[in-house]
Order: structure tokens, then C-alpha cells, then sequence
């Protein structure tokens, strides 16, 4: 059913049959990293952490089969700087990265967006007939620093619509308007649709 994919790929999605299987991640993040949340997705229109702070050096977010209800779609990541009550959509988001599917190699770049696609928007859409959906970690940094941007970097797998291969993507992101902004919640949602099911694990890190 499905076609070859590259070594790196075969690799992480063994890690990943046991990482992000079943209600609950075994992924280590950090000896010293607590779990702060689990954000559970039914039929949602997204997913959201409101609680970032200073606190935290690094938050880890553990993505587990987060599956759309549309197909061929991109997940995206805004900011926000009032703990959720609206978020940030100005172009000032950048993001870059390579994704790697049926041994092709190719890579992304975008500056001045209304948001960061943690799957790249040159891939392949997530498919929505795949129990799996997307999973993988992304690392945010400087979150509620009013004088650093945010930042990111993220690793990814998904099936693609069609569901003939997968995806593997690794890159990164950040929010960077001319005056810095402190942000403190984030918000997950489909381009598309909403989120059918799966989880966000969410931890904080010294």
C-alpha cells in the first residue's frame, strides 16, 4: 500500500508507533521537563495552550495522531498575546525546512505569513482517512520574553492524502514583528476543517 520511503523516515516512524500510540506519550522530553497539559481534540476547531510564561526555558509539544476531518490539509500555529482571546494573524510569522517523501528530498521556506504551517505547505496535506494523522514534537522557545522573539523547531510525520506515502519533516519558526510581542498562548488548527481527534502533550522545560 504504501510506497518507499528514506531510511530517516523507516526509523522514525518505528520511534513513533510506540511514541505517540495509544491515550498517552512515553516520549522523554527532558528529565527535568513536567507535563503541564494534555489537549485532547473531538470534532474541535483547535487546539490551544493558554498558559505559557517566562517560567519555562522550553515548552515541548508532543503531537499524537492528530487527525483532520478535511482532507489534504496544513496545520497551522498562531500566537497570542492576550492568553488566548484573540490571536495574532499579521504577516510577521517566518518559518523554513526540509521534508523528505519517497526518497525526495525538498524544502520550504516562507517569510512575512499569516502563520507557521508545522507541515510544510509544499508537502502533501494531511490525509483524513489515516487513524494516524500527524504526529511528531516541536520545541518553542522565548515564549512570554518581551525582549526575544518566539521561536521554534519542529519534527513531523504524517501519511498523505492519497495515503501512498509519508511525509517526514523537520524545520523551524518564528514570530518576529519589528517590536517584540510577548506571547503566551498558542493555538493549533487545520487549514481546513476541524481536528477529529488525537492529542497535544504539552511540557514545560528548565
Amino acid at each position: 500500500m504504501f510506497k518507499k520511503i528514506g531510511t530517516a523516515v523507516a526509523i522514525l516512524l518505528s520511534v513513533c508507533g510506540k511514541c505517540y500510540a495509544g491515550g498517552t506519550s512515553n516520549v522523554a522530553p527532558g528529565a527535568a521537563c513536567s507535563r503541564l497539559a494534555t489537549l485532547n481534540a473531538s470534532n474541535s476547531t483547535s487546539l490551544s495552550y493558554t498558559n505559557l510564561s517566562a517560567s519555562f526555558t522550553r515548552y515541548r509539544f508532543i503531537f499524537r495522531a492528530v487527525k483532520p476531518a478535511t482532507d489534504n490539509v496544513t496545520l497551522n500555529l498562531n500566537f497570542s498575546s492576550n492568553g488566548g482571546s484573540s490571536y495574532l494573524t499579521d504577516a510577521n510569522y517566518n518559518y523554513g525546512g526540509n521534508y523528505e517523501a519517497n526518497n525526495i528530498n525538498a524544502g520550504g521556506t516562507g517569510q512575512a505569513v499569516t502563520a507557521i504551517p508545522i507541515n510544510f505547505p509544499g508537502s502533501s496535506g494531511v490525509a483524513n482517512n489515516y487513524s494516524g494523522g500527524l504526529s511528531g514534537e516541536m520545541d518553542l522557545f522565548n515564549a512570554a520574553s518581551s525582549t526575544t522573539w518566539p521561536s521554534l523547531r519542529m519534527s513531523l510525520v504524517w501519511l498523505r492524502t492519497g495515503k501512498d506515502f509519508w511525509y517526514f519533516a523537520t524545520g523551524g519558526g518564528s514570530y518576529s514583528p519589528s517590536t517584540v510581542v510577548s506571547v503566551n498562548a498558542v493555538r493549533f488548527m487545520y487549514s481546513s476543517g476541524s481536528i477529529t481527534s488525537g492529542a497535544i502533550d504539552v511540557y514545560g522545560c528548565p
